[in-house]
């Protein structure tokens, strides 16, 4: 996994133009956004979108979905804008 949003190189390094492109954080972050979109409208689901991003696999996906929304509860509310 490559750069700050840890994209799989193996599956999605075609993204990329180049490795050094995938470390770019905002290049980065980009392509995170459309993977996470594209699991959206494929599946209509955030949370499978969320399980999506790390594996298609559900006992996988769904082990990493648990995990995000651990962390994501942390989360100040009054951090988020409108």
């Amino acid at each position: 996994d490559v750069g700050i949003m840890q994209i799989n190189w193996c599956y999605h390094g075609q993204r990329f133009a180049s490795p050094w492109e995938a470390l770019a954080p905002a290049t980065n972050i980009r392509v995170a956004e459309t993977i996470l979109m594209e699991n959206l409208q494929r599946s209509g689901s955030a949370m499978k979108a969320v399980a999506w991003y790390h594996s298609a696999d559900p006992s996988r996906g769904g082990a990493y979905f648990a995990r995000f929304m651990t962390h994501f509860k942390q989360l100040d509310p009054a951090t988020f804008t409108q």
